[in-house]
């Protein structure tokens, strides 16, 4: 009798956890087509916006080719020149068929109508030139060619002045845009409150399960509570709306490009490779190469920030750099290093990093700094998985020891690194940390799959 209330209790229990887990499935495979859906429409919206000012910037390239070949024609008599003109003559022509020709009171149509009358009167005075030229006909070509660079000047001006009023109107419209995102999000808040209200749910149905299967329904209320956390990370992170944001970024570095502007172009090109990375599927393997080229994105990000004040050294075996590792284990802790190790710093302020092969086949990577290091308690508060405790007790410890110990606050570093590493390698020795006046290494050991070590 025992024995058959057990299994009926199992088979309560399983048919719960599995209506619960239907649900939750349910629910979060709405917000996933929901979220496709939005992304898709924002995006396509996006691109619509700034279709016009990419085709602009093409005619004003195009413009500018024929300017260039028409000189060097003049100059040379090149028949190379004069194929080149020919060619960047038909592609111009082609660029600007999309701008409005037809009678209309909106300013940008007429600003579109007179782009491409003047750029028929351009074009006749180029041939004209190149004409005079073919003929030897000096002072006619001569003056044709100012005549022929005034034009250039003033078609220039127009093309530039219709891209600024494009611009103009995509901001309104992005702004549009921007709000419907933030209704979403909050819609999407309301539902995430869902899952987390089911997941409690789950939780306390578990603990109130008493029966000889104890120790195994315990272990399964951890396994689900930490699903629910990931789940509840992933579509926090969900909201944001990473391609609107890339979107946005990669604008940027459109108009940083068309104002010549090469440090910002960089830096934001830097910033939406780093937020690509950051917000792909979370636990998924990646390459160390990526790993540590995420790394150098961030460093860069930062130094720009700061004005170059942290040096940054690199370390690393090129045999390893094809090894996979979990996404997201090196960035977080050099963001420690810059956040916190440096919090009390002055002076030289130095991060390095460094990737080699250990013993008993194992991939050993280190991150160090110079900074004020940590208390030896809080070492092994970190390491045993204790830091939550520490975050209170030691919040009025003294100055000198405020950037050091911040290095377990906030959840995001060290805790999230090394319970991440602890569950994917299933063994507890996967760091080491070491700390003095001088600065504090963080040593990750990871064990090597076997045909990495073959190469």
């Amino acid at each position: 009798m025992k024995t058959r209330s057990e299994s009926l209790k199992k088979m309560k229990l399983r048919s719960r956890i599995l209506f619960v887990c239907a649900v939750m499935f349910l629910v979060s495979f709405f917000i996933t087509a929901r979220n496709v859906l939005q992304t898709r429409s924002l995006t396509e919206r996006m691109e619509e916006s700034f279709l016009t000012n990419r085709q602009l910037l093409e005619v004003q390239n195009g413009l500018q080719q024929i300017e260039t070949d028409v000189e060097t024609f003049l100059n040379t008599r090149s028949n190379a020149s004069l194929e080149a003109y020919y060619e960047h003559v038909r592609t111009y022509e082609e660029s600007i068929r999309f701008l409005h020709t037809s009678p209309s009171a909106v300013e940008s149509d007429i600003l579109e109508k007179n782009v491409v009358r003047m750029s028929e009167s351009y074009l006749a005075i180029a041939d004209r030139a190149i004409s005079e030229k073919r003929g030897r006909d000096i002072d006619a070509y001569q003056a044709t060619f100012v005549e022929l660079t005034e034009q250039f000047r003033f078609l220039n001006a127009m093309i530039a002045t219709l891209n600024n009023r494009q611009f103009e109107k995509n901001a309104i419209s992005n702004d549009a845009m921007l709000l419907s995102a933030q209704n979403a999000t909050r819609s999407q808040m309301l539902i995430l409150g869902l899952i987390a209200l089911l997941g409690i749910f789950l939780i306390i149905m578990l603990g109130r399960m008493v029966d000889p299967i104890e120790s195994e329904i315990h272990e399964r209320e951890i396994r689900m509570e930490t699903q629910v956390k990931d789940a509840e990370l992933k579509y926090l992170r969900a909201q944001i709306n990473p391609h609107f944001l890339f979107n946005t970024l990669n604008a940027g570095t459109q108009l940083a490009m068309m104002e010549g502007s090469d440090r910002t172009y960089q830096y934001l090109h830097k910033v939406a490779d780093f937020y690509r990375y950051l917000v792909r599927e979370e636990g998924a393997l990646t390459t160390l190469q990526k790993e540590i080229e995420i790394v150098d994105d961030f460093m860069y990000i930062i130094n720009v920030r700061y004005g170059g004040d942290i040096a940054y050294e690199k370390d690393i075996d090129a045999s390893l750099l094809q090894g996979d590792v979990p996404s997201m284990i090196l960035q977080p802790l050099v963001e420690n290093c810059t956040k916190h190790g440096f919090a009390e710093k002055e002076g030289e302020k130095t991060i390095r990093l460094k990737a080699s092969r250990g013993e008993e086949n194992e991939m050993r990577l280190s991150v160090s700094d110079n900074g004020g290091g940590m208390r030896k308690e809080m070492i092994e508060k970190v390491l045993s998985g204790k830091e939550n405790d520490a975050e209170g007790n030691d919040a009025n410890t003294h100055t000198a020891q405020e950037g050091a110990d911040s290095y377990t606050r906030g959840g995001v570093g060290l805790r999230n690194v090394l319970r991440r590493l602890r569950m994917y390698y299933n063994k507890e020795d996967v760091m080491e940390i070491t700390s003095s006046a001088e600065g504090t290494t963080i040593l990750l050991k990871l064990p090597l799959a076997h045909e990495e070590t073959d190469v």
